[in-house]
């Protein structure tokens, strides 16, 4: 008997490193799907990595793309195989939501055809090639804040495949430099107005200058019947220069107590 509790003794000291390492998140400040099936990871690695801020296309037999940042880094890349019964979008806004709760903010997200073809996106831009689909069952988005006081880009793409298997992939990219200016497009800004019914700026200039304004504006222009309120802290400030950028008093509210931060909200949520 002591030969076999001294046995188990010896297995279960042998598995406590295993079970404290599959415990360690893979990524920090991130909690995958429930039940998600880790199927691909790259660990952090050097690399010269493109952040693609609009859809890929193949020119001449090159990548290109209309907005994309180049830096060197450390990536680090993972793909889980979400559980039967859970969709794509699913998958992938429980992704995003845990990176916006945390204030991390959005420089470029897409959804279906409008983020180009699948197979671009998952062999040539993410490099793995399980991830191809049907274009119209994709999304794609660029995130950016900061970890430990550097810069932090968070790269997530869904896929629901032809055979109905859905993915969630995530490339956590550290550039050695900070990126510099970087704000989202009208597309980007109107999606998540659509989908969550806000934007958090707490990332934002606090005084207001372009790109940002300039964003803010094409997205009235892209939708004409859109009304928005700015909310929080240094709201007013916003609210004066989008009027002295020529936007209608009638498409814009001010709250400047409403949010701890500030927040661009469709007005009416």
């Amino acid at each position: 008997m002591s030969f076999i509790r001294g046995l188990v003794a010896a297995v279960c000291a042998g598995l406590m490193p295993l079970l404290a390492l599959a415990e360690t998140p893979l990524v920090q400040g991130f909690a995958p799907f429930p039940r998600a099936d880790l199927r691909a990871h790259s660990p952090a690695a050097p690399a010269d990595y493109t952040v693609y801020l609009s859809a890929p296309q193949r020119i001449s037999g090159q990548l290109r793309a209309d907005r994309t940042v180049q830096a060197e880094g450390t990536l680090q890349r993972l793909s889980w195989q979400i559980p039967t019964g859970h969709s794509a979008d699913e998958a992938f806004l429980h992704a995003e939501q845990q990176w916006l709760d945390q204030g991390y903010s959005l420089l470029y997200a897409c959804k279906g055809r409008r983020c180009g073809a699948s197979n671009l996106i998952a062999n040539s831009v993410l490099d793995n090639a399980r991830l191809y689909g049907p274009d119209d069952g994709q999304r794609f988005a660029v995130l950016r804040g900061s970890l430990d006081g550097r810069d932090r880009v968070l790269v997530l793409y869904s896929i629901t495949r032809g055979n109905r298997r859905v993915y969630l992939h995530m490339d956590e990219f550290f550039p050695a430099q900070p990126l510099g200016v970087l704000a989202p497009d009208a597309g980007t800004l109107l999606l998540q107005l659509k989908e969550l019914g806000s934007v958090n700026l707490a990332q934002w200039p606090a005084e207001p200058q372009q790109p940002w304004l300039g964003a803010l504006q094409n997205t009235l222009r892209r939708d004409f019947v859109l009304r928005l309120t700015v909310q929080g802290p240094g709201a007013q400030a916003w609210y004066d220069a989008l009027l002295a950028e020529g936007v209608s008093p009638t498409r814009l509210e001010l709250d400047e107590a409403g949010a701890p931060t500030l927040m661009l909200r469709r007005s009416g949520q």
